[in-house]
């Protein structure tokens, strides 16, 4: 069959169809591609905005930390009231870890582990922190604590 025995209008439409549909596929795959960005981007913004509040939480921490070494160092005498502030600014933003944690991939099973440490060192704090107030925990096992944890939560920004 040669070209010449099709007609006139079947060339036509050829000619313009495969090009119409090249240009389709063309369309479909950078729409595709513009759907990946996209949801890349929003990961990218959730991502930042948890390590935002890690961040936010690990400061608060270290802030406590050296309160709470200037309380136990003064034997109980300076740093009572900004030991309390500490520990208020801190619990105000420790509730935001249970929001990150549940963001996190479930199949990361040392990302889990490492959120179950942080967690349980957490909810722990209260006891730590009334054993501080009776100057029962020792400056060097509080500085410990408070350093680890701090290491955890530094740990789980990079993973």
């Amino acid at each position: 069959m040669k070209i010449s025995d099709v007609s006139v209008s079947k060339r036509f439409w050829l000619a313009v169809m495969i090009p119409v549909a090249l240009a389709l596929l063309l369309a479909g795959m950078i729409v595709r591609d513009m759907w990946r960005a996209q949801a890349d981007m929003m990961l990218i913004a959730e991502v930042s905005s948890d390590v935002g509040q890690i961040g936010q939480l690990i400061e608060r921490l270290q802030v406590e930390r050296g309160t709470t070494a200037g309380f136990i160092g003064s034997a109980g005498v300076k740093m009572g009231e900004p030991m309390r502030k500490a520990r208020a600014a801190t619990d105000e933003v420790a509730g935001n870890l249970a929001a990150v944690a549940a963001r996190l991939p479930a199949s990361n099973a040392s990302l889990n582990a490492l959120i179950g440490d942080i967690t349980a060192d957490l909810a722990r704090i209260g006891n730590i922190r009334k054993s501080i107030d009776t100057l029962t925990f020792a400056g060097k096992d509080a500085f410990g604590f408070y350093t680890g944890l701090i290491g955890r939560m530094l740990q789980l920004n990079t993973d």
